[in-house]
């Protein structure tokens, strides 16, 4: 019965801002995933090729902050969305800014401090941003056609995987400090560089427990 309201609800309500919002939403989601991919590219690549992969996350973030841009200017001359609230839609696009903003932060650490080899922690942690980033599109998408089930079948495994990327800082971190002849400098740098790491998956998660919360409050 719920879910017979709920669709006409959204049939009386829906307009062309619900769609516009849609497909912003889509593509934010998206351009998250596509920033995660060169992210995991410029611990891959050789030294030589990482200037290049830095710029585009750079122009990635700034994409972003277009979609951004207009996901708020719809926001703020729309009055009902039906299917999110307000609210949410603007806690989401700040939640996959900050995604963007901490990739971007993290491979700006990368370039200030003249990193050479890559930690084999870091590849671990990418995957990890990766593997996150590629659930946030497809729990849009359920969102987007209120399928609340489907995104509280998906949050499980995506929170497991933020808590295990947490527990990967803490152990990286750790085997920095007692690493022998690591000098204090280097360790203080790859520390910052893990927590950004780790942060990014903390906003990764942000963007799903919004959803989930959704989801939760719809049932």
């Amino acid at each position: 019965m719920f879910s017979f309201f709920s669709r006409l609800f959204v049939d009386i309500f829906k307009n062309r801002s619900d769609g516009v919002l849609e497909s912003l939403f889509e593509q934010y989601a998206r351009k998250t995933v596509e920033c995660a991919h060169e992210l995991d590219h410029l611990f891959a690549c050789e030294v030589e090729e990482r200037p290049v992969s830095i710029q585009r996350v750079i122009r990635l973030k700034g994409e972003g902050d277009l979609l951004k841009q207009q996901i708020n200017e719809i926001l703020d001359r729309t009055f009902i969305i039906s299917w999110i609230d307000k609210s949410d839609a603007a806690l989401m696009a700040n939640q996959l800014d900050s995604c963007l903003r901490s990739m971007r932060r993290v491979v700006k650490h990368i370039q200030i401090y003249n990193v050479g080899s890559i930690r084999p922690q870091v590849r671990s942690f990418s995957a990890y941003i990766v593997k996150m980033a590629e659930e946030i599109p497809t729990m849009v998408e359920d969102l987007r056609h209120a399928r609340y089930d489907d995104i509280a079948s998906r949050y499980p495994a995506f929170s497991n995987l933020e808590t295990e990327a947490d527990d990967l800082r803490t152990a990286a971190v750790s085997d920095l400090w007692q690493g022998n002849g690591t000098d204090p400098l280097t360790v203080m740098k790859w520390e910052r560089i893990f927590q950004g790491l780790e942060r990014i998956t903390d906003h990764e998660r942000d963007v799903a427990d919004t959803m989930m919360s959704i989801a939760r409050a719809s049932k």
